[in-house]
């Protein structure tokens, strides 16, 4: 889900992401461990693509770098899928034919994109796994007709997921000793969990519990809901990824701002957790409210 821009960028840019109540934009500058904002926004939902457009030229002004739009895991699907050896070109060739077997949308309705991921569960060197995100393109045209009437290059489309597990591991790789780890990240869409193993992103996926951003310590039902899906979500990742030990569990975002309910997450995992200030990390240090990881996860992808 990429598009060249017409406009060169010196490595950082310039990220929307989606949410359920509209619209966040973030540009940054400077260099890895010293980002500064530039410009920051929220665009509330205002109606269609011409409305969006509108709302945000007149929030963010000109468009001085390229774009990274962020689509939120509720629109799009990510799998990792083992093919026979071959190259990456090959291989989005022929999941045309079996794409049916691993999402709910057809091919024809969908853009996708893959890359090659180094998973545990290929061990024949004469196979392959291939990470595939897919997205209505519906989806895709209504983000691409924003950006043409907004007047900004739009330089590549990706899972909101996917961001926030690269702002997480940081510049140059992520800092974690373990070979393999859990990434759980929460803003006020709700939970986003990624699985990560030597490096790699294997399973992605989100839920809406704790939503608002804010899980109330004092409110037993939201703290159970919200380690409820933690549990689960540790406890599929050992069945889908059998003889891989993960030892750590890393918070961030609203779930990591509170005290209480890291807590409470340690007292419920039987893992070491950690918490990150995502921000912190990669040296921003301007003013920035909870939520906007997502964004300087995309802004940064071509650290």
């Amino acid at each position: 889900m990429l598009k060249k821009p017409k406009k060169k960028s010196g490595g950082v840019c310039a990220a929307i992401t989606q949410h359920s109540s509209g619209l966040r934009y973030l540009e940054l500058s400077g260099s890895p461990w010293a980002l500064k904002v530039v410009k920051q926004a929220v665009i509330p939902s205002v109606g269609g693509a011409d409305s969006m457009a509108s709302f945000l030229s007149r929030e963010v002004g000109s468009f001085n770098e390229p774009v990274v739009f962020g689509i939120p895991m509720r629109e799009c699907m990510v799998r990792v899928i083992e093919y026979p050896r071959m190259s990456v070109d090959e291989a989005k060739q022929a999941l045309q034919f079996d794409f049916d077997r691993h999402f709910t949308w057809s091919y024809s309705e969908c853009s996708v994109d893959v890359c090659e991921v180094e998973s545990p569960l290929t061990t024949s060197r004469d196979k392959m796994s291939m990470l595939v995100a897919a997205c209505r393109n519906e989806h895709i045209s209504k983000i691409m007709q924003i950006a043409d009437k907004a007047g900004m290059d739009l330089l590549a489309i990706e899972p909101m997921n996917v961001a926030v597990l690269r702002a997480v591991m940081g510049h140059k790789g992520h800092k974690y000793k373990e070979e393999a780890w859990h990434s759980v990240y929460s803003d006020a869409d709700g939970i986003h969990f990624a699985f990560v193993n030597k490096d790699n992103g294997l399973l992605y996926r989100s839920s809406t519990a704790g939503v608002n951003g804010v899980i109330n310590p004092s409110n037993e039902d939201d703290v159970a809901r919200a380690v409820s899906e933690i549990q689960r979500t540790i406890a599929f990742v050992a069945c889908q990824f059998k003889g891989v030990s993960a030892e750590l569990l890393v918070l961030s975002g609203a779930i990591a701002a509170n005290p209480e309910i890291v807590q409470v997450v340690e007292s419920s995992v039987d893992l070491k957790v950690e918490s990150v200030n995502i921000y912190e990390q990669w040296g921003v240090s301007d003013k920035i409210e909870i939520g906007f990881e997502s964004a300087l996860g995309l802004c940064v992808r071509m650290l």
